[in-house]
């Protein structure tokens, strides 16, 4: 992978990333009002997003690494593996965060919310030997 398309995807993994942080953080803060009536089909909701969305992505994901490391796709597969996972990830997350607001925060928000963005932290992008 070329520096700069390394450099890229980083950018673009921490804009994404920080997008969340910081959401998470007016929400805990309390600068965004929220409900305080637990509903709990919110919680189904966020973790049904949890159990579809993700090991979809990362199964879109691992299929363009796949193609790209033995060069039957494009170079950029890489890019778009990482980038569809992380906006996977990125849409549970914030649609768990929604929830909790439009609720209360319960154990299957905090759960969807936690998950997703350790996933997303834990696929920083980095040099391949193989690709």
């Amino acid at each position: 992978m070329k520096p700069q398309m390394l450099l890229m995807l980083r950018i673009i993994w921490a804009a994404l990333l920080m997008g969340q942080i910081i959401f998470l953080a007016l929400i805990l803060a309390g600068v965004v009002p929220h409900q305080h009536q637990t509903q709990p089909i919110f919680g189904y909701v966020s973790l049904i997003m949890l159990v579809t969305i993700v090991p979809i992505t990362f199964g879109i994901r691992a299929f363009q690494l796949r193609r790209a490391a033995d060069g039957s796709g494009p170079a950029n597969g890489v890019m778009n593996g990482n980038i569809i996972f992380w906006a996977g990830c990125e849409g549970v997350s914030f649609a768990s965060m929604v929830f909790a607001v439009v609720t209360s925060w319960s154990t299957p928000l905090i759960c969807a919310v936690a998950i997703a963005m350790a996933l997303q932290m834990v696929t920083f992008p980095q040099q391949s030997a193989e690709i």
